[in-house]
């Protein structure tokens, strides 16, 4: 399957009919070499998003500073060339961690799903569920940028970022539900329970941390 078809297929699944459509068409046909074929191009994606953002914002920053670099003559353009230098290299190397984290990562979230759901009585493969996540993955890889464009406005940015989470979560359901041949009850613990653990340990740390600041004593000079 070439990258442009494999692309169609994974915009399928933004739809929940497309979701049913693909998991009833590709079953059985997946493999975990498929899955990270999947996870390379998303990262891969997703990774030049990030170097392009990266630049941009040194761009932005750069074009404040001008003035200023230019009044120093050549020893602001020595310091300005620098900055583009290293502004390259922290986004070349924040892309390269994305990219071999990103996969490294949904492997192991995979991994939580479906030892969840076997231990609610599931009958699908590890195989199979990757698969179908990956291509998930792959589909909001693909639509990230405008994704992350809208987030960046005030206000509703944070009610798109939190709707389409919510939405990729109830389609993440679908699958482990249709893979793993669970009821609507069990296939939703198995998607919102390592959230759930998640935001727990979040809020433990955040008030660990409070109580600690507020009992530390204060020392003044």
């Amino acid at each position: 399957m070439g990258i442009i078809e494999r692309i169609k297929v994974w915009l399928q699944m933004l739809k929940p009919e497309g979701t049913d459509a693909v998991l009833k068409q590709y079953k059985g046909k997946g493999d975990l070499k498929e899955s990270l074929i999947n996870y390379l191009i998303g990262s891969a994606i997703i990774s030049a998003m990030i170097f392009i953002l990266y630049l941009l914002i040194f761009v932005l920053f750069a074009s404040l500073f001008a003035p200023m670099l230019a009044s120093a003559g050549n020893n602001g353009l020595t310091a300005a060339g620098g900055t583009l230098l290293m502004a390259v290299l922290i986004a070349a190397l924040v892309g390269v961690v994305c990219f071999i984290g990103i996969p490294i990562l949904s492997y192991i979230s995979q991994g939580v799903y479906w030892i969840l759901a076997k231990i609610l009585g599931g009958k699908g493969t590890y195989t199979e569920q990757t698969f179908f996540g990956s291509m998930l993955g792959g589909a909001f890889a693909v639509i990230a940028p405008a994704i992350i464009v809208v987030s960046l406005i005030p206000c509703l940015g944070t009610i798109v970022s939190f709707v389409v989470g919510a939405y990729e979560l109830y389609l993440a359901y679908k699958i482990i539900k249709t893979v793993h041949g669970l009821d609507q009850l069990r296939a939703a613990v198995v998607v919102l329970l390592p959230l759930v653990v998640l935001v727990g340990l979040y809020l433990l740390i955040y008030l660990f941390a409070m109580f600690y600041s507020i009992s530390s004593p204060t020392y003044v000079s």
